[in-house]
């Protein structure tokens, strides 16, 4: 019987690295983006925050 770990590994190791790529793009940008959302109102980040929502999921359940 073969050990399943070194296909874990290889399978980890495939997955975390798109993640990686993403957290080095993500980084990248931030700084350039950070003044854009520091002018938005209250309203506007709540919607970015959101996804573009203006209420959200929670408001749209009428919870809060």
């Amino acid at each position: 019987m073969h050990s399943a770990i070194p296909i874990f590994i290889a399978v980890v190791a495939v997955a975390t690295t798109p993640a990686r790529a993403q957290s080095t793009v993500l980084k990248a940008i931030e700084p350039k983006l950070q003044p854009l959302y520091d002018c938005l109102d209250a309203k506007q980040k709540k919607a970015s925050d959101t996804g573009g929502r203006i209420g959200g999921i929670f408001d749209w359940l009428g919870r809060r």
